[in-house]
C-alpha cells in the first residue's frame, strides 16, 4: 500500500511541474525512436533519476537556442534539454549550461554492430545530461563518460565507462536536485 501511494504521488508532483523535466529531444530522427526512448527511460534511470521526456522536432535553430536561453526561462519553469542531431554542419556539442546542450550523433554507427552503436548511444545521453547542466571533461578517464579524451574519436567514446563516477556523479545530482529535476526516492520499511 505504501508503494502505491508514493507512485500516485510522484504521478501528481509530475502533472503539476509538467515545465520541470530533461526535455531528450531527437532532431530529424538523427537516433531511432526506440533506441533513444530505451536510452533514456530504461538505461540512464538506472544511473540517476531524473524528470524527463522523450521528445522530436524536424530542425532546430541554434541563433533561436542562444536567443531564448539568454531571455531566461519563465518564471517557475526548470526545463533542460538535450538535443541530437546528425548533421555535418554542426560541431560535435554545443551547450549553454543550465538550458540546453546540442549533441552530434553523426559517424556514431561507424564500424559498429548494433550493440556497440546502443552503447555509444547512451553514452551520448550521459555527455548531453552532463553538458546540459554545465559539467564537462573530468580526470577520471576510463571511469567515467566524462573522462578526458572520451570526447575526440570513437576509440575514446568506446575506451570509457558508460556511467558518471562520483566526480561528476555527485555535482551533478546536487544540480538536478536544486533545479528540481531529480527524483528522490524515498525507501519505506515497515
Amino acid at each position: 500500500m505504501k508503494y502505491l501511494i508514493t507512485i500516485i504521488l510522484l504521478a501528481a508532483a509530475a502533472v503539476v511541474h509538467a515545465k520541470d523535466h530533461v526535455a531528450f529531444v531527437n532532431v530529424g530522427g538523427a537516433i531511432g525512436e526506440s533506441l533513444l526512448q530505451q536510452a533514456v527511460t530504461n538505461e540512464l534511470d538506472s544511473i540517476i533519476t531524473i524528470s524527463s521526456v522523450v521528445d522530436k522536432v524536424d530542425s532546430i535553430d541554434i541563433g533561436a537556442l542562444v536567443a531564448e536561453s539568454a531571455k531566461g526561462y519563465p518564471a517557475g519553469e526548470r526545463k533542460i534539454s538535450v538535443y541530437f542531431v546528425k548533421d555535418a554542419k554542426f560541431p560535435p556539442q554545443i551547450s549553454v549550461p543550465g538550458f540546453f546542450a546540442v549533441i552530434n550523433v553523426r559517424g556514431l554507427d561507424k564500424g559498429a554492430d548494433a550493440k556497440t552503436y546502443e552503447r555509444r548511444i547512451f553514452k551520448m545521453v550521459l555527455k548531453g545530461l552532463a553538458f546540459s547542466c554545465g559539467f564537462g571533461a573530468n580526470h577520471d578517464v576510463g571511469r567515467c563518460v566524462m573522462g578526458a579524451g572520451s570526447f575526440d574519436s570513437l576509440k575514446g567514446i568506446d575506451g570509457t565507462s558508460a556511467s558518471y563516477s562520483p566526480f561528476c556523479y555527485m555535482p551533478l545530482s546536487e544540480y538536478l536536485r536544486k533545479r528540481g529535476l531529480l527524483v528522490e526516492v524515498i525507501p519505506t520499511f515497515d
